[in-house]
């Protein structure tokens, strides 16, 4: 999950002032997004919905930042709360995940499991699962399944609880909503590249669905966080694309998608967008996502998502690159990133196919959506 200072600023301080939001004007009914004059489906891979409640220490402070010094601790919790129980619900009226999604003209969304207890929390693959069962989950004409899942394994203590925790994702993706496996080692800063790890990929093999790794930094963490040269290179495991690279070929069988093509958040200098890159050209099991790095707060001028667009494009990639936003939580940003990525498609020359293909075909296909 990828919040931007000015939106965590903005959407906190509404919450300061109001405690019982409601909206001056109606939402806008359902319209799908249109490029050159034609209409585009859109599916966004990457959603997340939370619990300030169970919220890391970690994700708690950098929020904590963006709220006045001079307010007490408690209300700063409440605060939280109450933001997370407006915007990162699924169902809320009109400020939760489904309405924004609505509101950017989303046929479909990805809601993706998280346990990452140091830094934005657990929302475990039951919780999500409920998600998906609810009556409420259907599209904008009333279809079944508006959100899919993708599962996820809590890899901590994975030396004892492996069995355990590998029996829980096989029933877990036996759901029929559930459309994939998400993984993010930097927010448990665990290297990416461990062994003890196969079984998941096993997994992934038995039930056909595709594992989504988080690869590049998190804002949470920087480098300049970790004292010894050893606790750098071991967080840096947990990140990068290079790291992955020998999994990757042991299972080629397996479906591979590096979120955020490597984007460096922090700008400390480890932007391994090259490395996604030769990855995908040299193995065909490997996907790439473009969600976040767009965001105004990262690239102002569109220049980073043009860049990564033209090299797709000539690189030959855009039979496996897929549209995420992962601007959940961030009011009117979700329908913002699907507007920036198709004028940065305009910009860059692509043609109504090739822009129907990555936001939504390719997602269509490799998660086997209805």
């Amino acid at each position: 999950m990828i919040l931007t200072r000015a939106a965590r600023s903005s959407t906190l301080l509404l919450l300061l002032g109001s405690s019982f939001l409601a909206p001056a004007t109606s939402y806008a009914a359902f319209k799908e997004p249109t490029y050159k004059g034609e209409k585009v489906e859109v599916i966004d891979v990457h959603q997340h919905v939370g619990d300030a409640k169970t919220m890391g220490p970690l994700g708690k402070e950098f929020l904590y930042k963006t709220l006045p010094n001079w307010l007490p601790r408690n209300f700063k919790d409440w605060s939280l709360e109450a933001m997370a129980n407006l915007v990162l619900k699924p169902y809320t009226p009109f400020f939760g995940v489904k309405r924004e999604c609505l509101n950017a003209g989303l046929s479909m969304c990805g809601l993706m499991s998280v346990y990452a207890p140091l830094t934005w929390g657990t929302v475990d693959n039951a919780s999500i699962e409920s998600m998906l069962s609810d009556s409420r989950n259907r599209g904008p004409n009333g279809e079944l399944w508006y959100f899919f899942g993708m599962a996820s394994v809590n890899v901590h203590n994975f030396d004892s609880t492996a069995e355990y925790e590998l029996l829980e994702l096989r029933r877990s993706l036996k759901h029929p909503g559930m459309k994939g496996i998400k993984l993010a080692f930097v927010h448990n800063e665990l290297p990416i590249d461990d062994e003890r790890y196969e079984g998941i990929y096993e997994v992934a093999r038995e039930f056909a669905v595709p594992v989504y790794h988080h690869i590049g930094s998190s804002p949470l963490r920087k480098m300049s966080d970790f004292k010894t040269d050893e606790e750098r290179k071991k967080f840096l495991r947990s990140s990068s694309p290079l790291a992955l690279e020998a999994t990757i070929a042991r299972h080629p069988d397996v479906p591979f998608v590096l979120g955020h093509m490597g984007f460096d958040f922090n700008r400390e200098g480890f932007d391994f967008t090259d490395d996604v890159y030769r990855l995908a050209l040299t193995y065909p099991n490997v996907y790439l996502e473009i969600s976040a790095f767009g965001l105004a707060n990262y690239d102002p001028e569109g220049k980073f998502m043009d860049a990564a667009l033209r090299n797709l494009k000539a690189k030959k990639l855009l039979s496996r690159t897929l549209y995420g936003s992962d601007a959940s939580g961030q009011p009117g940003a979700v329908a913002q990133y699907v507007k920036l990525t198709l004028k940065s498609m305009e910009r860059v020359g692509f043609n109504l196919d090739e822009a129907r293909a990555v936001m939504s075909l390719n997602a269509r296909k490799l998660y086997r959506l209805p």
